[in-house]
């Protein structure tokens, strides 16, 4: 383009995919950013489904192919069913996850369902669990030795299943669904209950950890049981003196991972995840015998959840806790951000709960009668791109932004090819500028942007980042990445894009991310950081904008 660099003059409206645009030009000075090489790289990170509508084995030999084509997730939780023989009908099924039971388990009776597991064809699903809960758990207590030699029993079964299915490993679920489970002792000296709580753990951990040492415990919550939910401060005492003895005898090739399963509920902003972050390396150490300190800091890990259900309003007395973030931005835009930070806070898994949604169309259980595509469409292609964004290997790519502060030529200051646009009756550019290698937008500001124009290259894909926040401590409006394309003609195409987030409070950093492919005639791009609504005084910031062009 002879002219110069199209930048667009008007956003309107957050998260569109088909909008075009007026265009004004600027200089060509925008092409001449020199590119950065990226620091950034972000872990790869799974999903895991462990939802109402988990399939049996027998459901997955029917259904399989068609569960992989439609969920976007790494993994499922699976519910075995065994047979007593002998026994007809229903009243010989042995469930895997009704497990807290004096009734001992044969491995033989698993046979067939192993048989078939093992007969699957599996592509995308890779990290598969067991599903069990604490049911049906009715009288006991830590000092039944028969009891305990039945559920120790049954748990080292399950772990020789998911060693031999080559399985990730088991779902641990101490929520007490049946009957009273961790904190039932009748009577007993409460120091006693305390030790013996600690040698049953060591009895369950060496039950399971002898059948398959490379385990990986999905504890839907673990040192964050008792965390102010989930039963008396009794039974919070004596199931982490059980977890300590989990980790006494825990091999250094088994790992737990603490599902924070209450708080996760709530997430609606980074500063949510973030601080589930903060009780797995901090606040639930106090919880952790000194001899396992050292498992605890390399072997405990953070699966954060996602509970659908409360983002649809399927559960409204958890949906409420997410307001009023997710009543002020798009749906899908919500759950996409809450994802992200639930997957940059985690160490490997995310972990999705739900009751009335199913990844996978024809449910079983009855309950769920439609998909999560189905009930916010564009989740699946939402869930498609992240796990696309950490599989990603950043390695020797660049930035092809200009970044003021971090340019090698003295004589470009900020903003250097930046510019401002204010598109909204009073909004003002002086209110917005470059400052220490950080963009600043100060209110009130009813749509004002800063963008840069670079040449890209038509049909590549493109990563866009970016860490924003606002200093002050109540939000208004909304901030937004975006990014719009021109031909060579400077006439802006239709394939732009945004992606927006709730106005933050705190003063915490939060990250936008997205994919996009450049359009086949595109010959510019226009990358875009902007706030829609700000108040007055209110200042939103913006650091380490990135357009990454991917191989």
């Amino acid at each position: 383009m002879a002219a110069g660099i199209v930048l667009s003059a008007a956003i309107s409206g957050c998260c569109t995919d088909n909008e075009v645009q007026n265009e004004i030009v600027i200089t060509p000075s925008a092409t001449s950013s020199r590119a950065v090489v990226n620091p950034w790289q972000q872990p790869r990170k799974k999903l895991i489904d462990m939802s109402w509508s988990n399939p049996s084995v027998d459901y997955l030999v029917e259904h399989l192919a068609r569960m992989e084509q439609e969920a976007q997730v790494d993994g499922i939780t699976v519910r075995f069913v065994g047979r007593k023989p002998g026994v007809e009908g229903k009243a010989g099924d042995v469930h895997c996850h009704n497990i807290i039971t004096k009734d001992m388990w044969q491995y033989e009776w698993f046979a067939d369902q192993i048989a078939k597991y093992n007969n699957l064809n599996f592509t995308r699903f890779t990290d598969n669990f067991i599903y069990t809960t604490m049911t049906p758990a009715r009288d006991m207590d830590w000092f039944d030795d028969a009891y305990w030699a039945a559920i120790c029993n049954n748990y080292g079964i399950l772990a020789r299943i998911s060693r031999e299915c080559n399985m990730t490993g088991i779902v641990f679920d101490s929520e007490e669904y049946g009957g009273r489970v961790w904190g039932n002792y009748k009577g007993s000296d409460r120091d006693a209950a305390i030790a013996k709580a600690r040698q049953r753990g060591q009895e369950w951990g060496r039950a399971v950890f002898t059948e398959n040492p490379n385990v990986t415990l999905l504890c839907l919550f673990f040192f964050s049981h008792g965390t102010f939910i989930m039963g008396d401060a009794e039974s919070s005492t004596l199931i982490h003196s059980f977890y300590n003895g989990v980790m006494d005898v825990m091999p250094p090739t088994a790992t737990i991972l603490d599902g924070h399963e209450y708080f996760g509920y709530f997430g609606r902003n980074y500063e949510c995840y973030a601080k589930l972050r903060y009780d797995i390396d901090h606040t639930f150490r106090s919880r952790v015998a000194a001899n396992n300190f050292a498992k605890y800091r390399t072997q405990v890990q953070l699966a954060a959840p996602m509970y659908i259900d409360a983002v649809t309003g399927a559960n409204a007395s958890f949906h409420r806790f997410l307001q009023p973030e997710i009543d002020n931005q798009p749906r899908l835009d919500f759950i996409r951000q809450c994802l992200w930070n639930a997957m940059c806070v985690s160490d490997q898994y995310v972990w999705f709960y739900s009751e009335r949604g199913c990844f996978w169309s024809q449910s079983a259980h009855p309950r769920v009668a439609s998909t999560w595509d189905e009930k916010i469409p564009g989740f699946n292609a939402m869930l498609a791109e992240l796990r696309e964004i950490t599989a990603i290997d950043l390695t020797g790519l660049s930035n092809i932004l200009l970044i003021p502060q971090l340019n090698a030529d003295p004589a470009v200051k900020e903003p250097g090819p930046w510019q401002f646009h204010a598109t909204g009756e009073g909004d003002a550019t002086d209110k917005s500028g470059w400052k220490d290698g950080k963009v600043y937008i100060t209110g009130p500001q009813t749509d004002s942007y800063t963008g840069q124009s670079v040449t890209i290259q038509p049909g590549k894909r493109y990563l866009l980042k970016v860490e924003t926040r606002i200093r002050t401590n109540a939000g208004s409006g909304q901030i937004y990445m975006g990014i719009s394309f021109s031909d060579a003609d400077g006439k802006t195409l239709p394939q732009s894009r945004e992606v927006c987030i709730q106005q933050l409070t705190g003063g915490y950093w939060e990250e936008i991310v997205f994919l996009i492919t450049a359009p086949e005639n595109a010959a510019t791009a226009t990358f875009k950081l902007g706030v829609k609504g700000l108040l007055a005084d209110q200042v939103v910031e913006f650091q380490h904008p990135q357009l990454i062009e991917l191989p």
